[in-house]
């Protein structure tokens, strides 16, 4: 019997990128950055490594990450401003909401943002079960979330949950990861986001995020133009 080296999983939450320096001593850094790394909590699922990191070695400071598949998707400093206008901006433009719905647990933080204002209710639907999990070492920013009867978190598909609900909401955030990560460009069709405007009720409004760095003004263009209804463009 073949005895192979323990992975360790610290390494599966850094990829490299084509934002990686290219640098004679680049694995001497990439070796320093993880000895940087602490792991807080790791889990397979789904086909999907989901881990939180506590990073020591941040232009922020110590920062805790959730990564997942190597790519971080909150954090408790970096994504902060993001995480946080995702519900802020919305509910400022929509500020008699009473239902909304959001796409994507992350760190809990934009979920607990909308919990700052006076809606009735949120549906938070959330895929991956190990990020459910995960959402409790982001505590700090997320407080009141599970303890707030407003708050309803299901393990489910988000565009298959939207399109089968028959709940229609004032607000819609969509905060999935980078649509090029895998599974992700479902989120970013025509189809998802006609289905997004017929589970707003009238005067209802959606909030999408999606990145702009390494991203080009032609996919830029593409996703725009699929978030415009059909109607609106003829």
């Amino acid at each position: 019997m073949a005895i192979t080296p323990r992975w360790e999983p610290v390494l599966l939450t850094q990829t490299m990128t084509g934002r990686t320096p290219n640098r004679p001593h680049a694995f001497e850094d990439m070796a320093a950055m993880l000895r940087a790394r602490k792991m807080r909590f790791y889990r397979e699922d789904f086909g999907t490594t989901v881990a939180v990191v506590e990073n020591t070695d941040s232009y922020y400071g110590t920062q805790r990450l959730l990564v997942v598949d190597g790519k971080t998707d909150a954090s408790t400093e970096a994504d902060m401003i993001s995480q946080v206008l995702l519900a802020q901006l919305p509910l400022l433009f929509k500020p008699d909401a009473k239902d909304v719905f959001v796409l994507g647990l992350g760190s809990g933080t934009t979920a607990a943002n909308v919990l700052s204002h006076p809606v009735e209710n949120i549906d938070c639907v959330e895929i991956s079960p190990a990020v459910r999990d995960a959402v409790h070492f982001f505590s700090e920013n997320n407080a009141r979330l599970f303890t707030d009867n407003r708050f309803h978190l299901y393990l489910d598909d988000g565009k298959t949950f939207l399109a089968s609900t028959p709940r229609q909401y004032d607000v819609i955030i969509s905060e999935p990861t980078n649509p090029w990560i895998r599974g992700v460009g479902s989120l970013f069709t025509r189809e998802a986001f006609e289905n997004q405007k017929r589970k707003l009720k009238p005067g209802g409004i959606v909030a999408q995020w999606f990145h702009t760095y390494s991203l080009n003004d032609p996919l830029m263009a593409t996703i725009l133009k699929r978030s415009v209804p059909s109607s609106r463009r003829r």
